[in-house]
């Protein structure tokens, strides 16, 4: 949970997997749940955005989904 996460790296890294395997099986609310929590850690964290706006994309939600890839293209050109 949030409220256990300290920010290091490694939970970071296990979120990250974690959501981008829910990702992978169309979990998109999990997913998108645990990108959410990476971004309050970590509010650029392209991997996080990216994930967001495909999950956006996927659910037929264009302007957030261009939001977040505008803010990635700003953050990782």
């Amino acid at each position: 949970t949030l409220t256990a996460m300290n920010g290091s790296s490694s939970d970071l890294t296990s979120l990250l997997i974690n959501a981008k395997a829910l990702l992978k099986e169309h979990h998109y609310l999990p997913a998108k749940t645990l990108f959410e929590q990476i971004l309050l850690v970590s509010p650029n964290h392209p991997d996080a955005l990216f994930g967001l706006a495909l999950i956006a994309t996927k659910q037929n939600e264009p302007q957030l989904a261009i939001r977040l890839y505008a803010n990635l293209l700003q953050i990782a050109p």
